[in-house]
């Protein structure tokens, strides 16, 4: 999480956070409050205490962001046949049943998020996201574009015209599907 003046931006795993955080670090004019990215904390979800705040969060098409959060549950908590669960639109937690991704926008309060940055057009959007909250200097805008890197095996990652869903998939989290719609639409050709 960081925390501004004016704004808070929460960390949605598997959304280009980590990134993002570097962002954060590159811009960082000593007023920022920082969690560290090597922390869990780093996840946590917005807390009644930053009312009042502009909440911005990270965002990814569905079907990227369930392929990555399953391939990193493969990788790091032992989840077996993680292609199955993804094609369901579910994603998988070590301490309860695959879920729909809704739930994951649901803890952090999708409807609370006054701007989102999404992980294809992340420098785009965070410098007009946060500028709008911190100047931005040209050589930091600079070293923004520089930043994002996505370190996950490209094969867990299926590209934007290639959704491995299926069509219930797509039907059960709605949420996402309506955010996605609305996040991408004007940049479809």
């Amino acid at each position: 999480m960081v925390i501004g003046d004016q704004f808070v931006w929460a960390h949605l795993g598997k959304a280009g956070g980590n990134s993002t955080h570097k962002m954060f670090e590159i811009i960082d004019n000593g007023t920022l409050i920082i969690d560290p990215v090597s922390e869990p904390r780093k996840h946590r979800a917005f807390s009644p205490s930053l009312e009042g705040k502009v909440r911005v969060l990270n965002f990814r098409r569905l079907h990227k962001w369930i392929a990555s959060h399953n391939a990193h549950m493969a990788r790091h908590r032992g989840l077996e046949n993680p292609d199955e669960i993804t094609e369901q639109g579910l994603v998988w937690w070590p301490t309860k049943p695959p879920t729909p991704a809704d739930y994951c926008l649901e803890l952090f309060e999708y409807q609370t998020i006054k701007h989102w940055i999404r992980v294809e057009f992340m420098a785009n959007d965070f410098i007009d996201v946060v500028g709008r909250f911190l100047p931005i200097s040209d050589g930091q805008k600079t070293a923004l574009f520089n930043v994002h890197e996505n370190k996950a095996p490209k094969k867990t990652i299926p590209p934007d015209n290639q959704s491995t869903l299926t069509k219930e998939a797509y039907e059960r989290n709605p949420v996402w599907v309506s955010l996605e719609k609305r996040l991408y639409e004007a940049d479809c050709g």
